[in-house]
């Protein structure tokens, strides 16, 4: 293991090449790109930085030393137990091809961190298929909107190939996507989840639900504060609100997995004006900790449904809809 930044030196020569890097437990270190490669680490596949203390960030443009192509062809990135870390890219907008190639990110334990991906970044993010966040302790919004700076047609297509999101254990998390959301298209995303974020009042936007046309999972639990999974509320001013060709429907066609546990101030789905469907690819609906009088969505479940939900012995049930043979659980 590489103890001292001094010692890099000796390795200068490989890193034009290098394809994977792990650096665990390095001192004096504040960024990688320039300090470690003035050259950007420009084939490199993978990255994985851990217990790095002195880490503020992964690139730091603001020294301006930093080539267009750094980390051009970088893959999957990890972050773990980076308690210094304040962002990916310091100071104005990112190298041009910064990130280009991304497909996975993990970041965990990063409690310096307010914000994971500002407008400038997110931009640059075409190809990411796979996000997951834990145990960020400053965390207040992962995906920042405001003062992105494209327009046309370019801009609709953000995180258009996301295609799992897993966000959990963030206490400070207030929006998960901050500003006007009809700037992104969440096509590809199959499966989201969200677990222990007590700050968060709900998760999609309209225009954004209208998006989700291949959402196969959602599971949702301990999240304290929510009150909508579908919001017009007051984060979404400035929203272009997308109506489905069969009117306020919200269409969730690949659903196969629904599940929320212990979500206190739920109130709604979606908004009153909406109206979410149950489709016939439904095969596991479960509700956990709702231990009280059945919370008034489930009247919303029910409609959309078609049949009651009973209770029986502290649970939930009922049947699937007729065109569906799978099994269906509700769970007290």
């Amino acid at each position: 293991m590489i103890q001292k930044l001094t010692r890099f030196a000796a390795f200068k020569a490989l890193y034009p090449t290098l394809k994977h890097f792990k650096l665990k437990d390095i001192e004096d270190c504040e960024n990688i790109v320039p300090t470690i490669d003035p050259m950007g680490l420009v084939e490199l596949k993978s990255l994985r930085l851990q217990f790095c203390k002195e880490l503020k960030c992964i690139v730091d443009a603001s020294l301006r030393q930093v080539p267009a192509t750094a980390f051009s062809n970088l893959v999957e990135l990890s972050l773990d137990n980076l308690p210094g870390l304040r962002e990916i890219c310091h100071d104005g907008r990112p190298p041009k091809e910064f990130l280009q190639k991304l497909e996975s990110i993990q970041v965990f334990d990063c409690d310096d961190m307010h914000t994971l991906f500002p407008p400038m970044l997110l931009q640059r993010l075409h190809k990411l298929k796979k996000a997951s966040i834990g145990n960020c302790n400053k965390l207040e919004e992962v995906f920042e909107l405001e003062g992105l700076c494209y327009g046309g047609e370019e801009i609709l297509v953000l995180l258009s190939s996301l295609a799992a999101l897993t966000l959990f254990e963030l206490p400070q998390l207030r929006c998960i996507w901050k500003g006007p959301a009809h700037y992104l298209r969440l096509k590809s995303l199959k499966k989201f989840e969200v677990k222990h974020c007590d700050r968060l009042t709900y998760l999609f936007s309209l225009s954004l639900a209208q998006s989700l046309v291949q959402l196969e999972e959602v599971i949702v639990g301990n999240c304290g504060r929510l009150e909508h999974i579908v919001s017009e509320g007051e984060d979404n001013k400035g929203e272009i609100n997308v109506v489905a060709a069969n009117g306020n429907d919200i269409l969730l066609p690949r659903l196969r997995k629904f599940g929320l546990e212990d979500l206190p101030s739920l109130i709604r789905l979606c908004p009153k004006n909406y109206k979410s469907t149950c489709p016939a690819t439904l095969e596991e609906l479960k509700l956990y900790g709702f231990l009280n009088d059945a919370p008034p969505f489930i009247v919303e479940l029910e409609d959309n449904m078609k049949t009651a939900l009973e209770v029986v012995s502290g649970r939930y049930s009922a049947p699937l809809p007729s065109s569906s043979s799978s099994l269906l659980l509700l769970l007290l």
